[in-house]
């Protein structure tokens, strides 16, 4: 809910215009500290200290050219923007799905706070960011923590290797080892059709048969039209010898469609089998980012391994990783989504799967000093 000085009621008005004359107050004490320069925007973090870990919060404050905001991170990112072309008017939006308080009132006093902290940084600065490096609650921070060491304490954490079975299990890592699934620069297939994609698809439905309710008796296209997502964009049209007609249609300008998408699911769990022109012949590959989908995907690539038809699993060092324990597990604030966290890493951190703190259940003091936090910023005064 937005909300200004020029469309609400009487009342709502004083709030707002308190609110006002508060952020443009705490704007000008700003500069007298240190901000982190993004792009184009100036930066200030604020970890505000509450009588108990969940009154703890944390705020944003942006600067862009003429507009200010202030974000309110761990209460559904609502934020305040105040502009200095409209005389000091701000802009007041609420979490649409939490009921969190953020009212002008609320932001006041969280504004107030903020004054309180930047009046600490007057005297030994070094000790304020002390305290709040000590006592900030986990649940606000980010890091990282060894699969290997959760599995340990959190026994009822899922287990791809369990599920995919130990000889299963020990095949697909020595075959990733040797590099069996890396992905070749010139290709396989000289040429490709949609028979030869849909003999791919067979075998990958039957590697999970058990789950993909498919048979034997049953041809390529049937089980690629009951489980694949259907946006097909005309691939299962082609004559299914013609090695002409896929090329012209690879090359052709699609768009919108997932012919690929051979078992449905989000945009972060679905497996995909596509195909790409190498340097002088085709290649197929699977690719599944999901630890959810990483065993059905395996056992794809398992069985078309033992069919001799080669192909390339496009993470294949990852699911080697998680399935050896070698990987670790994202530790994200219990502000952020679950949803792509682990795309917040780098890539060199092997981070795959993500969890809030809280899910660490009893075993958190225990885990608590394996986690590698990453670092809150500080507060600096300019000298």
């Amino acid at each position: 809910m937005r909300k200004n000085l020029n469309d609400v009621s009487d009342r709502e008005k004083s709030e707002l215009a308190k609110l006002s004359r508060a952020f443009k107050t705490l704007k000008k004490r700003l500069e007298s500290i240190y901000y982190e320069w993004h792009i184009s925007d100036r930066n200030w973090y604020f970890y505000l200290p509450g009588k108990t870990p969940k009154l703890w919060d944390y705020i944003k404050i942006i600067n862009y050219r003429d507009e200010d905001y202030a974000v309110w991170i761990n209460r559904g990112y609502a934020h305040l923007q105040y502009q200095k072309k409209t005389d000091c008017q701000v802009t007041e939006e609420r979490s649409s799905f939490q009921n969190y308080d953020t009212s002008p009132k609320a932001w006041i006093m969280a504004l107030a706070r903020i004054e309180k902290q930047l009046d600490k940084l007057k005297g030994d600065w070094v000790q304020v960011n002390r305290q709040i490096i000590t006592q900030i609650p986990p649940e606000l921070l980010k890091g990282k923590i060894s699969r290997s060491v959760i599995l340990k304490k959190v026994p009822d954490l899922y287990r791809p290797d369990q599920e995919l079975g130990k000889a299963a299990t020990a095949k697909f890592i020595d075959l990733t080892e040797k590099r069996t699934f890396d992905e070749s620069f010139d290709g396989f297939h000289p040429e490709m059709t949609l028979e030869k994609y849909l003999d791919y698809c067979k075998i990958c439905y039957l590697a999970n048969s058990k789950k993909t309710a498919v048979n034997a008796d049953q041809t390529g296209l049937e089980m690629y039209q009951q489980l694949a997502d259907g946006r097909h964009e005309g691939l299962i049209d082609l004559p299914l010898q013609s090695s002409e007609a896929f090329a012209k249609w690879y090359a052709s300008a699609r768009g919108g469609g997932h012919p690929w998408e051979i078992c449905r699911g989000g945009n972060t769990t679905h497996i995909s089998l596509g195909i790409r022109k190498g340097h002088k012949n085709w290649s197929i590959y699977l690719s599944a980012g999901a630890t959810s989908r990483m065993v059905e995907t395996i056992r794809m690539g398992l069985a078309l391994y033992h069919a001799s038809m080669p192909i390339t699993l496009l993470d294949a060092e990852s699911y080697r990783l998680r399935l050896s324990a070698e990987d670790n597990i994202g530790i994200i604030p219990k502000y952020d989504s679950l949803h792509r966290a682990n795309q917040d890493y780098l890539t060199e951190e092997k981070v795959y799967d993500c969890l809030y703190y809280s899910d660490l259940g009893a075993a958190k003091s225990q885990l608590k000093p394996f986690i590698t936090w990453e670092p809150i910023p500080l507060l600096v005064p300019r000298s």
